[in-house]
């Protein structure tokens, strides 16, 4: 269909580049000059990280595109970034990467060419944004293309800013191709009639409705019997079947603050008290030495444990506590009032944290235990460095990894596809106190996960199950009111319910604030319908028309038809970029890295 394309339209690079040259991120000077220190690469030797069809993404891909992308981000900006900036701008990296390998198929199986005479034309009229950006380059307020030409045409450059050309000639290049293939499919389909007047219909319409949703989960009962477990796993087995999986082990080493550290966190306290003796604020004294605004608490005086109690209970209105440590962290209390029951006051608390010594230390054991279990036994070794270890997670090829509660799966499954049984990572980034590291236990073939492996995540979806089958029955139950003529301002009161009255713009904001499927259900109706219980990203919701009106001059009505061709061509474009046979080499390091 798009070699046909090709041949029936004409492609004007020039409009479609305009836009190309604000995306230039190769700096004049930045990756080409001697200031590529800035930007702290490493060598490394060259190594396949992943394989897009027959395309390979080699370390250099790598190294290039983050070059790319950390150059766009400006050399101070750069320097300041957190380590979590840095994971993001490597994830980032590894998505450029792994599209231009994936672009490179696209354009040899579209067959896309650009031939040289075509590229310099478009060269010669689209100057890199960087010299479009330096006044030296203007002459009269006008961008002087004949100093751009004699550049161009000049045998005689220095090797920086031959450098310098040669890249941005590339960079062009890998651009215009691009854009070729973008034409060819945004031109490969047309709207049909029904597609357009749906669009103007869900941009053009404004709807009013009275909306009563049911926004919670209930309490159910959280006791699960075995029968129920053995039920949802056999029902739901083929999320347990693995035909290839790496079992790993979860090793946890906590971070204890040392004596020292609880020393330092002494003379902090200490130094608090003397600003609240000075007349300082006590929220302002909380942001200095916690960097964390003090908390407002009311308690039931039952419920004051026996350190609290003896804290609290002598003070007056407006008078602070003497430091108390109580449930792991040390205190300072601001008394406000007192009821029959309760106590109310402000809190700053200073939790015991461990210092970079510390962390270290702990870094040195797991180093030491890493090299000694590769020929010690795992358990024995885990119990004598005071790990806790936990079975699991398994890991497979084409699946997510399943691992509440941590943010670097996608590195675990990096490490784990790459492993060998007897296998332990290095130490992933600090996690709420816990280095975490991964033994490689077993690498099994047509294996299913064993119920008793997983009993804890089977019986959290038990329970969550149970409570989305009591809140469906809820909203029936709901609905059988309302049939019996009960309006929605009559069940304010009842649990979990709350009402309200949404005015819509157009189709594409009830879409973006509730959800596809509740956005569809409120626009079929006519003013008086009602639609519900209707599934909402916020429960369930029962929704009446009070007024509809259609704007076929509203400004959204392009945007909509814009919206609709881009649904095709990203369907179109899930064909053309297929990504299901991407095989991912990385490593851990990789994943966090930026080289």
């Amino acid at each position: 269909m798009i070699m046909n394309l090709r041949k029936r339209a004409k492609i004007v690079m020039f409009i479609v580049l305009v836009s190309f040259a604000g995306l230039m991120v190769l700096g004049w000077g930045a990756d080409v000059t001697s200031q590529s220190g800035r930007i702290g690469r490493r060598k490394v030797k060259e190594n396949v990280l992943a394989v897009a069809g027959k395309e390979k993404v080699t370390s250099q891909d790598y190294t290039a595109a983050y070059n790319r992308l950390a150059s766009q981000i400006g050399e101070e900006q750069f320097k300041q970034l957190s380590d979590a900036e840095r994971r993001e701008l490597a994830a980032a990296t590894w998505e450029e990467a792994l599209g231009d390998a994936i672009w490179k198929l696209a354009i040899e199986r579209e067959r896309v060419t650009l031939g040289e005479e075509e590229l310099s034309e478009i060269m010669m009229f689209t100057p890199p944004q960087e010299l479009l950006q330096d006044s030296s380059w203007y002459t009269d307020g006008e961008f002087n293309y004949q100093f751009y030409w004699q550049m161009l045409a000049d045998s005689n450059l220095t090797p920086q800013v031959q450098r310098f050309v040669e890249i941005y000639k590339a960079e062009l290049s890998r651009e215009v191709m691009r854009s070729k293939l973008r034409f060819d499919v945004t031109n490969g389909f047309r709207l049909t009639r029904n597609q357009l007047v749906e669009a103007q219909l869900r941009a053009g319409t404004k709807m009013v409705l009275e909306a009563l949703f049911i926004y919670e989960l209930p309490q159910v009962d959280s006791n699960v019997t075995r029968a129920e477990l053995q039920a949802y796993y056999d029902k739901n087995i083929k999320y347990f079947e693995r035909e290839k999986w790496w079992e790993l082990r979860t090793l946890l080493f906590p971070i204890y603050p040392s004596s020292e550290d609880s020393s330092f966190l002494a003379e902090r306290i200490e130094d608090a008290v003397a600003a609240l003796a000075a007349g300082y604020d006590f929220d302002q004294i909380a942001m200095d030495f916690t960097q964390d605004s003090s908390r407002s608490v009311s308690r039931s005086i039952d419920l004051l444990d026996a350190v609290e109690y003896e804290a609290l209970n002598p003070l007056a209105e407006g008078e602070v506590s003497e430091p108390y440590f109580d449930r792991g962290r040390w205190h300072l209390a601001k008394f406000v009032k007192r009821t029959t029951d309760s106590i109310t006051y402000q809190e700053i608390y200073f939790p015991l944290e461990p210092s970079a010594g510390t962390r270290k230390a702990v870094l040195a054991r797991i180093d030491e235990f890493r090299k000694r279990v590769r020929k010690e036994n795992l358990d024995s070794l885990a119990a004598e460095y005071d790990a806790s270890v936990r079975v699991g997670p398994y890991v497979r090829e084409s699946k997510d990894v399943v691992m509440p509660r941590f943010p670097y799966t996608e590195a675990v499954k990096t490490y784990a596809l790459a492993s060998k049984v007897g296998g332990v990572s290095e130490p992933f980034p600090e996690v709420r106190g816990i280095y975490y590291v991964f033994a490689t236990v077993d690498i099994a073939k047509q294996k299913i996960i064993p119920l008793d492996s997983t009993l804890e995540y089977v019986r959290d979806r038990v329970i969550r199950e149970k409570a989305k089958s009591a809140q469906r029955d809820y909203a029936i139950q709901l609905r059988r009111k309302i049939e019996a003529g009960a309006d929605f301002p009559s069940l304010v009161g009842m649990p979990h319910v709350s009402i309200d009255t949404l005015h819509f713009g157009s189709y594409f904001e009830a879409e973006t604030r509730y959800g596809a499927e509740m956005a569809g259900a409120c626009y079929a109706l006519d003013v008086g319908q009602m639609a519900g219980p209707v599934k909402c990203d916020i429960g369930y919701g029962f929704f009446r028309c009070l007024k509809r009106e259609f704007d076929p001059a509203s400004e959204l009505v392009p945007t909509a038809i814009q919206n609709e061709q881009t649904v095709i061509l990203n369907a179109l474009a899930e064909e053309i970029f297929p990504r299901k046979d991407v095989k991912d080499y990385r490593r851990a390091d990789n994943y966090y890295g930026g080289g």
